[in-house]
């Protein structure tokens, strides 16, 4: 028998630690050194989801082989994945498993699997799946040495956001909203200077409010990135004065121009240890995921990732 959160209300419903049979799907069984809390389940809060959440996973192979996951990924056949687009695939952009991460054990697709490097330690690379998408959001703007980016957001996937443009060489501006975000922002290489344009403006919000505040922000001509996905949003009229490129961003992908977007972020914390130690700032066992949960939605807690550990 192993353990996993069995049906889990959102809504400040029951959470509660099962055990259960060991799971027993086709595909490759990974021990979970660590899942974190996607800012996802935040957004979706009176939803109810049944068997076990989790996506942001690392762990163990039975032979020692260090990996994370790619939760997601596409049909593999049509034209979009054949380009390496899977974000973009005809069929959908659709799970790769059934059960998440909170739990001891998983079995995944052996695609899905992505080899770590050495370092980090497992239990600090569960954020190579979201790390994985800010690459993407990074690629989708046009990264290169001395553009400037305002980037409008301090949680982790703003900071992570942050982190991957300054390493292709950018000038990152965070537009924060406390000393924590602003602390962090500064560890991350960034700054957290409000000046007056951008050559490039990523949203992370979701709100109409983001959207046109990362409008005002960038510089005629510029590019805005929307990345905080959202239903609907109305656009001011300084897109058009201002002739503004909007890009969309969403998932990841491993196309020539980009390479494999998760296996780059594998290596991008490998070689930058403060990355998860910004990062992940809450750990707790798998038996404590409602009062993880509770401090994941808690906006006053000086928090970024929350990461459970079976």
């Amino acid at each position: 028998m192993y353990k996993s959160i069995g049906r889990a209300s959102l809504s400040g419903g029951t959470i509660s630690v099962q055990d259960g049979p060991e799971p027993a799907t086709p595909g490759v069984l990974v021990n979970i050194g660590a899942t974190s809390v996607c800012g996802g389940y935040l957004k979706i809060s009176g939803s109810r989801f049944k068997g076990v959440m989790g996506h942001e996973i690392s762990g163990v192979l039975d032979d020692g082989r260090r990996v994370a996951i790619e939760p997601r990924n596409g049909c593999g056949e049509c034209d979009q994945c054949r380009q390496g687009h899977f974000a973009r695939c005809r069929k959908g952009f659709g799970k790769a498993f059934s059960h998440g991460g909170f739990a001891e054990r998983i079995i995944v697709p052996e695609k899905s699997l992505v080899d770590l490097p050495p370092s980090p330690p497992v239990k600090d690379a569960c954020p190579v799946e979201p790390l994985g998408v800010e690459f993407h959001v990074v690629n989708r703007i046009d990264p290169r040495t001395g553009r400037h980016v305002a980037i409008i957001g301090g949680g982790s996937v703003g900071m992570s956001r942050l982190a991957v443009a300054e390493q292709r060489g950018c000038d990152v501006t965070a537009y924060v909203l406390c000393d924590f975000q602003r602390e962090a922002a500064e560890a991350a290489g960034g700054s957290a200077k409000c000046l007056a344009e951008s050559d490039a403006v990523i949203e992370t919000g979701g709100t109409d409010s983001s959207v046109a505040g990362a409008l005002d922000l960038v510089a005629p001509g510029g590019a805005v990135c929307l990345a905080g996905t959202q239903n609907k949003t109305t656009l001011p009229f300084s897109i058009y004065t201002k002739e503004v490129t909007l890009i969309t961003s969403f998932g990841y992908c491993c196309a020539k121009h980009s390479g494999w977007e998760t296996a780059s972020a594998a290596q991008f914390m490998a070689g930058n240890p403060v990355i998860a130690q910004t990062l992940i700032t809450h750990r707790f066992p798998l038996e404590d995921f409602a009062e993880a949960f509770r401090v994941a939605q808690d906006k006053s807690a000086r928090r970024f990732k929350v990461v459970i550990e079976p």
